[in-house]
C-alpha cells in the first residue's frame, strides 16, 4: 500500500446515495396495472418477471420484456398497454433518493437484468416478506431497512453498468395511430386541445379516435389530456419558481380559476396548498 499523501482527503464516489422508504408490491393481473397513483415524488421500479407489455412513461412508449427492467423518476406520468396476457408477474419496488443526478444513466432506458440482479432482488422481495410480513399496512420492524436498502442499491448498481436501450426495438413499424395521436398530446397540452383538431390531424373519425383511444389506453382521451396537463403543472410547481397562474397557463390553462378547479378536482387539494405543501422536495 502507498503511503497516504493526505489524511483528510479521500476517494470521493460519484455514486448515488443509498435508496431509501422502500415499497414492494406485484401484479399478477393485468387489470391491476395502474392501481397505484400514477402521481408520485418516489422512483418505481418496474421488473417484469412474466409477459411482454408495454409503457408509456410522458410521450415515449416502451416495450418491457420478461427479464427487463425500467426505472420511473419523480414525476413522470406513466400508464400502460399492449399487454399480451391477463397473466403476468410484473414486480414494483418504490423508493426514495435524494440524488436524481446520480440516476440519470437510468431514466428513459430499458435494461435486461443480470443473474447478479436477479439474486439481488430475490434476496429483497425475501427480506421485506420478513420485515412486512403478509398483512396490509404492516410496517417495517426498527432498523429492518438498512439491508434492503443496501440491496436495492445493488440491484440499480448492477443495472447502470449497462448501456440499456430506449425507444422501439430496431426495424420497429411506423408509430401506431394511438402512439401519434399521444405524442401531438405532449407536443400541444399547453394548447386549447379538441377533439375535432385530433379528427382534422388525423384519417378517422371522432367516434373511431376516441374508442381506439380508449380501448388501447384505458381511458378516454379527454382523461389523458387532463393527466398530462395534472402532471406537468405538478412538476412546474415544486420544480420550479412559476407561480400558480404561470403554471396554470403553460399548462393550457386559460384562466386561474379553471386551473384551481381541474387540480383540485383530480388530487383534491388547491395548486398554492400543494405547491406549499411539497415545497423542498426538489
Amino acid at each position: 500500500m502507498p503511503e497516504v499523501g493526505n489524511y483528510f482527503q479521500g476517494i470521493v464516489s460519484s455514486q448515488p446515495e443509498l435508496p431509501r422508504n422502500l415499497i414492494l408490491f406485484r401484479r399478477d393481473r393485468a387489470a391491476m396495472l395502474g392501481l397505484e397513483h400514477d402521481y408520485h415524488f418516489r422512483f418505481v421500479l418496474i421488473v417484469n418477471l412474466r409477459t411482454v407489455g408495454s409503457v408509456v412513461v410522458d410521450k415515449r412508449s416502451f416495450e418491457l420484456q420478461p427479464g427487463e427492467t425500467l426505472l420511473i423518476f419523480p414525476n413522470q406520468f406513466h400508464h400502460y398497454h399492449s399487454v399480451r396476457s391477463e397473466s403476468i408477474c410484473w414486480l414494483f419496488v418504490t423508493f426514495e433518493c435524494s440524488s436524481h443526478e446520480g440516476l440519470a444513466t437510468l431514466r428513459n432506458r430499458i435494461h435486461r437484468m443480470s443473474d447478479a440482479c436477479l439474486g439481488y432482488l430475490e434476496h429483497l422481495v425475501a427480506r421485506y416478506a420478513e420485515q412486512v410480513g403478509t398483512s396490509p399496512g404492516s410496517a417495517v420492524k426498527k432498523d429492518g431497512g438498512a439491508s434492503m436498502n443496501i440491496l436495492m442499491g445493488l440491484v440499480l448498481l448492477d443495472l447502470m453498468k449497462q448501456d440499456g436501450r430506449s425507444g422501439s426495438r430496431a426495424g420497429a413499424m411506423r408509430p401506431s395511430i394511438i402512439d401519434q395521436i399521444t405524442l401531438y398530446v405532449w407536443d400541444n397540452f399547453d394548447k386549447d386541445l379538441k377533439r375535432s383538431d385530433l379528427k382534422e390531424k388525423f384519417p378517422y373519425s371522432e367516434s373511431h379516435l376516441r374508442m381506439l383511444f380508449r380501448k388501447r389506453m384505458g381511458m378516454s382521451l379527454g382523461a389523458y389530456i387532463q393527466k398530462v396537463r395534472m402532471n406537468r403543472a405538478q412538476s412546474l410547481l415544486v420544480g420550479s419558481s412559476l407561480s400558480v397562474s404561470e403554471a396554470g397557463l403553460l399548462c393550457g390553462y386559460a384562466s386561474l380559476h379553471s386551473f384551481s378547479r381541474a387540480f383540485k378536482k383530480m388530487l383534491g387539494l388547491s395548486p398554492l396548498a400543494y405547491k406549499n405543501l411539497n415545497a423542498g422536495k426538489y
